[in-house]
């Protein structure tokens, strides 16, 4: 457990907690009671046992489909230059990264303060095509004169230390809480290396899979490693060493990145070595007890994602 705290320091001292917020177009309602009961009435059922929401606008439209891309975009940048932290919400950033990140999040505000005017140009459009769509279930009450005020990308950058007068107020209290924070990174150090190894085995495994399948063709597209490339250099930057062995099989991956290889007996070679790795992963996992995460892009949670394919 000294090891753990030591790395806790570590994160503790280089990192400070950031939160990245942001809101959109409530889209849905629930049916009006009246119309419930004519839905009920369509099937014999009680109108208080079945429950229907209508979607607004259409999500397909190009201006609605950008401007939800740059939120996603936003998302993504927060996601990709921070490490999980146990307090919901909250990720941790590198200090010497918070001006670089703040640039980020005022270029994709600026960015979506265009989509979104470029949605309100087309509110006729959308209006009318929830009319058809909706039929008897439209009202035109329920749309804004402009959606600048439903759309929004907010940070900030918490505090994670008890305050500094809580110190004066009560000395065992603030040192108690400082306990309390230590732990918290301690646990974040943990969080980090089972977000790593999930996403880790993943891409290892799809891809001693996708070198097997291209074995035979003895050629691989240029973009073959362009998911554990992308992996490696969001590790590298970061990883605060904490897994001596995490750090091996990493390195032993990129060692083994070559898009110009050819040749089935080469690329079949190559696929062997990576399922090599995905078994000693598989085992060290097992071995630490790690839980396997899901960090795919649709995934909403922050709590323990860590990675994703994005460049810091």
């Amino acid at each position: 457990m000294s090891e753990i705290k030591s790395f806790g320091s570590v994160l503790q001292s280089s990192r400070c907690g950031v939160k990245f917020e942001k809101s959109a177009f409530g889209n849905t309602r629930t049916l009006e009671d009246s119309q419930m009961r004519r839905i009920a009435d369509e099937f014999g059922s009680e109108a208080e046992s079945i429950s229907a929401r209508k979607a607004l606008i259409n999500r397909k439209h190009p201006a609605v489909k950008e401007v939800n891309a740059v939120l996603t975009a936003a998302r993504k940048v927060w996601m990709s230059c921070t490490l999980p932290y146990p307090e919901t919400g909250v990720r941790l950033i590198k200090r010497d990264k918070v001006e670089w990140f703040i640039e980020q999040m005022v270029e994709c505000r600026q960015l979506l303060a265009i989509a979104v005017s470029a949605m309100d140009a087309a509110m006729d459009d959308l209006v009318e095509e929830a009319r058809g769509r909706l039929a008897d279930l439209f009202d035109p009450t329920q749309y804004p004169f402009s959606f600048a005020d439903d759309y929004s990308i907010d940070w900030s950058f918490p505090s994670l230390s008890p305050p500094d007068w809580m110190r004066e107020l009560n000395t065992a209290v603030y040192e108690a809480e400082m306990a309390k924070v230590k732990a918290q990174f301690e646990i974040a150090v943990m969080q980090a290396e089972e977000a790593f190894k999930s996403q880790f085995v993943k891409i290892v495994e799809d891809l001693k899979d996708k070198l097997a399948g291209k074995a035979e063709a003895g050629k691989l597209r240029s973009d073959s490693f362009k998911t554990l490339q992308k992996f490696v250099e969001s590790y590298k930057e970061l990883n605060i060493g904490s897994s001596a062995e995490l750090d091996a099989m990493v390195l032993e991956a990129e060692k083994l990145i070559d898009p110009a290889a050819k040749g089935s007996d080469v690329i079949a070679k190559m696929a062997s070595q990576f399922g090599e790795i995905h078994a000693n992963l598989d085992s060290m996992i097992v071995k630490s007890g790690s839980r396997k995460l899901n960090l795919s892009d649709d995934d909403e949670s922050d709590d323990d994602a860590v990675y994703e394919d994005v460049a810091a």
